[in-house]
């Protein structure tokens, strides 16, 4: 059984082959849900100003322009997408951290954030208003809320599909 803190979206069994990759003592694929007690949908979006509309346009362009994108993503489970996405894609990216995400929408509106992590409800806004474009959902399945969003293993990225199962 793994424990979750259902407030952070974060349990060690999402975060452990992340982090470890093949270093685990166990298998992941070994580790049983017992009891489901959260079901959310994470996603990424891109800022409109990067001309990107997929994840590998994305990873091209965070190559060519190592260090100058930024990114946010709140607390838990979405900061450690966005860290193996780096990881695995070899691309440099920028932190930005904030103690509210609520800035983080306001730098992502004027352009000095990229890409924004977090749940896919917070998102919607944003891409509604034009300001971004979804790359992809690190879920099992595709949002019912944006039915066009890929999942991470569509995107080509299949090491960032999580758990949705939190036991």
């Amino acid at each position: 059984i793994t424990y979750g803190d259902w407030s952070s979206d974060v349990c060690s069994s999402d975060l452990n082959p992340l982090i470890h990759g093949d270093k685990l003592p166990y298998s992941a694929r070994d580790v049983v849900p017992v009891a489901s007690t959260i079901d959310s949908t994470l996603a990424l979006i891109v800022s409109e100003s990067l001309k990107v509309n997929s994840a590998a346009e994305f990873v091209q362009r965070a190559r060519e322009q190592p260090g100058q994108i930024n990114w946010a993503a709140t607390t838990g489970l979405p900061l450690y997408v966005v860290a193996a996405l780096q990881k695995n894609a070899g691309i440099d990216i920028t932190q930005v951290a904030y103690r509210d995400f609520g800035p983080a929408f306001q730098d992502f509106a004027t352009d000095r954030v990229h890409l924004l992590a977090t749940g896919i409800t917070l998102l919607l806004p944003q891409v509604s208003a034009g300001r971004g474009k979804f790359l992809m959902v690190p879920n099992r399945e595709r949002s019912p809320l944006a039915p066009d969003v890929p999942t991470a293993r569509e995107a080509g990225f299949p090491e960032l599909t999580r758990s949705e199962e939190h036991t």
